[in-house]
């Protein structure tokens, strides 16, 4: 099974000229989205540690050497978590035959910090790299 066999094209009303296709990503729950992209979060727990499980997918590419990324789950008041990746590499890929791109990110949570994520009413969430900001409305 490769990397993009989770991939399956969705038909769509659209004529065939239609810039970004429409892909079904099913390796991940669909957790926010802008016009865009669109993000897949999963909080997952590997040797009784915590973390969160990302992939954007869309026409965002990034690529970082050193600095990583940050998430921050922001909430309706107003407060904020923010996490840190896991590696400082972060690089996108490009789903063949299509201008959609793949990009897989781990991050690091407390088990407290899981717990406010899931008592409360997350607004949107805000991936920031060394030079881009990318802000998605929760679904």
């Amino acid at each position: 099974m490769g990397l993009f066999s989770k991939f399956k094209r969705k038909s769509t009303d659209k004529p065939a000229t239609d810039p970004m296709p429409k892909l079904e990503y099913k390796g991940g729950t669909k957790y926010a989205s802008n016009e865009s992209v669109d993000a897949y979060i999963d909080f997952e727990e590997l040797g009784g540690y915590p973390y969160v499980k990302t992939v954007l997918l869309g026409l965002f590419s990034v690529r970082t050497k050193k600095s990583g990324c940050n998430l921050t789950f922001v909430f309706e008041n107003g407060e904020e978590i923010i996490l840190d990746s896991d590696n400082t590499q972060v690089e996108s890929d490009r789903v063949n035959k299509t201008k959609i791109y793949f990009t897989p990110i781990d991050f690091e949570i407390t088990e407290e910090a899981l717990a406010t994520i899931k008592k409360n009413n997350v607004a949107k969430v805000v991936f920031k790299f060394k030079r881009e900001t990318l802000e998605l409305a929760k679904i």
